[in-house]
């Protein structure tokens, strides 16, 4: 288990997922990779195998990756699952995004420390990402633009100098065509993919 001196002055206690002994999920960044893919929180799954995106929505993103030949890093800002059938009112999630940021704001810094940023973009998987990395929170508004990262939890807290030079793209979750029985999500969202 992570210990709390490793997540770089995370504040776990204060977080309204906190319970002790209950594992984070650490991101996964990879050397060489061509975008980092950032989520919401992890899932079961992903609490299971301590790994990011390797859940049922995460297998479809991670396939459509081999398939395509892109090489990625996955991320998310919220590093606890919330527990089964659980979602966060967005001001509990909002204070989660906070308590984990500095976490978060370390890893991001030392990725980009040996990646271009203006070469390995940050996609952003759901209005929770956005929110976080924006401040901003409707995908549809804001799917197929370049934005700049600006606001939000996660990009309040990196140096200005990284976070002027980040930029991300927007789309769907791949969760959201599970959850709505629409695929034309999971078809956006890899449309998305290509055309980064």
């Amino acid at each position: 288990m992570i210990s709390v001196s490793d997540r770089h002055g995370a504040k776990c206690a204060e977080c309204p997922l906190f319970v002790e002994g209950k594992p984070p999920v650490p991101d996964e960044f990879n050397a060489g990779s061509r975008v980092l893919y950032s989520g919401q929180e992890p899932g079961r799954d992903e609490e299971r195998e301590g790994v990011p995106f390797v859940g049922e929505s995460g297998d479809v993103l991670r396939n459509y990756n081999f398939q395509s030949g892109v090489k990625a890093s996955y991320f998310n800002p919220v590093k606890c699952y919330p527990g089964r059938g659980v979602k966060l009112p967005e001001a509990q999630w909002i204070k989660a995004c906070r308590c984990c940021a500095p976490w978060a704001v370390h890893g991001l810094t030392q990725f980009y420390e040996t990646h271009d940023p203006r070469r390995v973009p940050v996609f952003l998987l759901g209005g929770r990402a956005l929110r976080a990395f924006t401040g901003h929170a409707s995908v549809s508004q804001f799917r197929g633009e370049m934005l700049q990262i600006e606001k939000g939890p996660v990009a309040v807290l990196l140096p200005p100098e990284l976070r002027r030079r980040i930029f991300a793209h927007v789309s769907y979750h791949p969760a959201a065509s599970m959850h709505s029985g629409n695929a034309e999500y999971t078809t956006a969202m890899k449309a998305d993919i290509d055309r980064m």
